[in-house]
C-alpha cells in the first residue's frame, strides 16, 4: 500500500483520478485542483445528503495508539464527499493517511496544531472527493502513541469543497460558524475536548457523539439556504478547553 505523508500545516496533493487538496491551517483555506486555484461557480440546489443519517456515522477511538483504521458505515460511491476528522490527545508528528487502495484517490488535508501540551491535543480535518467506490477503510499512522478519536461522514450531492476554518477557546459552549459563499451550501463540523466530558449538540444535526474515553467529540452538519448566512455547529459541556473544525460544501 502506498501512503501519502501529510506534514502538519501543509496539505499535499495526491496523484490520482482527481487531484484534490485542501489546506486549512488554523483559519486559512485554499482549494486546489490540478495545481490551480479552484473557485466554484453559481449556487447549488441544496440536494446534499448525509450517507450515515442521524447518529449513524462510523467512529473508532483508542486510549493510546500510533495507528488507527476506520471503516465507514456506508459504501462510498463515485462522487461521494468523505469528511474525515482526527482528534489526538496530544501533539503528534509524522502523520500518514491513506485509504485501503493507497492509489491517490484524492485525499485533501488540513491540519490544526493547537497549543502544545497533553491536555490541548491536535484536531485535524481531511476530505476525499470524489471518493473511490472501492475505498472501504481509512488508516492513519503517526510517531507518538496518543489517545485518538477518528470519525467520518459521507455526503452525496456535493459539487465542491469551498473552504474551512477552526476555533478553540475555554468555555462551556463550544461553537464554530462560517458565513457561506453560495445559497444552499452545507457545513460539516467537529466539536471536541480532552478529559472534559460529553458535548450536547445545540445547533446543527448531530451525526455522531462520543460518550466515553478521554478524547470526546461530536460530528455535526447544517444546511444554509441563503448565501452569506452563517452555518453554525454548537453545543454545551462542562467548562473547559475545546476545539472545533468546519468545512463548507457547495451543492450540485
Amino acid at each position: 500500500m502506498r501512503r501519502y505523508r501529510l506534514q502538519l500545516g501543509v496539505g499535499l496533493a495526491c496523484a490520482g483520478l482527481c487531484l484534490v487538496a485542501a489546506c486549512l491551517a488554523f483559519g486559512q483555506s485554499t482549494g486546489i485542483i490540478g495545481g490551480g486555484i479552484f473557485r466554484p461557480a453559481a449556487s447549488g440546489s441544496g440536494t446534499i445528503a448525509s450517507q450515515c443519517g442521524v447518529d449513524g456515522c462510523a467512529a473508532v477511538q483508542s486510549t493510546s495508539t500510533s495507528t488507527i483504521t476506520l471503516t465507514p458505515n456506508f459504501a462510498p460511491g463515485t462522487g461521494t464527499f468523505v469528511a474525515l476528522y482526527i482528534y489526538f490527545g496530544g501533539a503528534i508528528s509524522g502523520l500518514t493517511l491513506s485509504d485501503n487502495n493507497g492509489t491517490g484517490d484524492g485525499i485533501g488535508a488540513g491540519t490544526y496544531p493547537f497549543v502544545a501540551g497533553p491536555s490541548s491535543g491536535q484536531a485535524m480535518a481531511y476530505y476525499q472527493f470524489p471518493s473511490a467506490p472501492s475505498a472501504t477503510t481509512y488508516t492513519a499512522s503517526w510517531t507518538t502513541s496518543r489517545g485518538v478519536l477518528f470519525v467520518e461522514d459521507g455526503y452525496t450531492g456535493v459539487n465542491s469543497y469551498v473552504s474551512g476554518t477552526s476555533a478553540t477557546a475555554t468555555s462551556g459552549a463550544p461553537s464554530i460558524s462560517q458565513n457561506t459563499t453560495y445559497a444552499n451550501d452545507w457545513v460539516t463540523c467537529f466539536l471536541g475536548n480532552i478529559s472534559v466530558g460529553n458535548i450536547t449538540t445545540t445547533a446543527g444535526t448531530e451525526r455522531y457523539a462520543t460518550s466515553s474515553g478521554s478524547v470526546r467529540g461530536n460530528l455535526i452538519d447544517a444546511y444554509v439556504a441563503t448565501a452569506g448566512n452563517a452555518g453554525t455547529c454548537s453545543g454545551t459541556m462542562t467548562s473547559g478547553q475545546w476545539r472545533a473544525l468546519i468545512m463548507e460544501l457547495k451543492s450540485n
